[in-house]
């Protein structure tokens, strides 16, 4: 029995050498430090202790990580936000409500000294909105969350943490407006370019061209399509024979096209082309990413104490909608281009 005494010098002395004299054998270290866990709840500071202790079901023992075991789960790599991150975001503390846009500008007229003024005001609209929830819930076992290496928690935390990003970014793109946020593909209003021939120089400048000028400074400004629509983009060339898409040095050599970067998102159809400003795409976030875990919800008969589980909840509250009713649309969007021809650079 190791005496749980202050008695010697400090715990390192005690583990590493007795009367003064250093012993440098690992075993012996992490056996002092194992027991001293099991018998006086001590701290572990070897991390060989601490790995074994985390793969075991037995708080006071644990197993030994079988030899060639990684502790590692190989997956997708995580996705980062193209289009969410660049919307607007306001805060909001109820859970509906409506906010103005400017859908008629003013105007203003000259006159001559003792006529009347003409008079002008401005036409406003209006765009409502209503928070819904995105969630989930996982139920584990806790056997399975005492055992596991890696931490099935975190990993399982990991994994719908990734998987909201993506559920942002989708909503954004393919939304339906009811139940959740309206999509810029599913939203009216936005100017419609007409679908060319194939994929040319001639139609990226009519998409680029059929936004106002005054929105390409600001920061959100952005092309987004396909993996697929942009290899097709990728090859086309000006009339020099120089490609039109470029890697930005000062953007972390992130593609661009026109100057303005690129989003590339799954959730587009093949067939569609956006270019658009996403500051006129409002999101109204009533609540932010939350996570809650219990060991005692439910019922008596179905609940996770009775089943021995740890329930983990995930939830998100907002709703997001396009403002394109204003005098210059900030957005364009083509939804019909034409498939690409076999064995063409389109």
């Amino acid at each position: 029995v190791i005496p749980e005494t202050q008695e010697g010098g400090s715990l390192e002395s005690r583990i590493l050498g007795i009367n003064g004299k250093v012993h440098s054998n690992p075993v012996r270290e992490c056996m002092d430090q194992w027991f001293r866990f099991v018998l006086f709840s001590r701290e572990i500071k070897h991390e060989v202790v601490k790995r074994a202790m985390s793969v075991g079901s037995d708080p006071a023992g644990g197993y030994i990580v079988p030899p060639g075991f990684i502790p590692e789960v190989i997956g997708d790599a995580p996705k980062l936000s193209g289009l969410y991150q660049y919307c607007r975001r306001i805060p909001v503390g109820v859970p509906a409500g409506e906010i103005p846009n400017l859908a008629t500008d003013v105007s203003v007229t000259w006159g001559s000294e003792n006529t009347a003024i003409t008079e002008n005001a401005p036409v406003l609209g209006r765009k409502t909105w209503a928070v819904n929830r995105m969630n989930v819930i996982t139920k584990q076992s806790r056997e399975l969350v005492n055992d596991s290496n890696p931490n099935v928690v975190d990993y399982v935390t990991d994994l719908f943490r990734r998987k909201i990003v993506e559920e942002r970014d989708r909503v954004v793109v393919k939304g339906t407006g009811s139940g959740q946020p309206l999509g810029i593909y599913s939203a009216s209003g936005l100017t419609e370019v007409t679908a060319p021939t194939e994929v040319d120089f001639e139609f990226l400048v009519a998409m680029h061209e059929s936004v106002d000028e005054r929105y390409f400074n600001s920061g959100s400004i952005r092309w987004s399509f396909s993996q697929a629509m942009k290899r097709r983009i990728m090859t086309v060339r000006d009339d020099e024979g120089r490609p039109i898409v470029h890697m930005d040095p000062t953007q972390g050599f992130r593609l661009t096209l026109f100057g303005h970067p690129i989003s590339v998102e799954t959730f587009w159809p093949s067939q569609t082309v956006f270019f658009g400003d996403l500051m006129y795409y409002l999101i109204f976030d009533r609540e932010t990413l939350g996570m809650e875990r219990s060991t005692e919800a439910g019922d008596a008969t179905g609940g996770a104490f009775t089943s021995h589980q740890l329930w983990i909840k995930f939830f998100e509250r907002w709703d997001g909608v396009p403002v394109v009713s204003v005098p210059t649309v900030p957005m364009a969007i083509c939804k019909n281009v034409p498939a690409a021809v076999a064995g063409s650079v389109n």
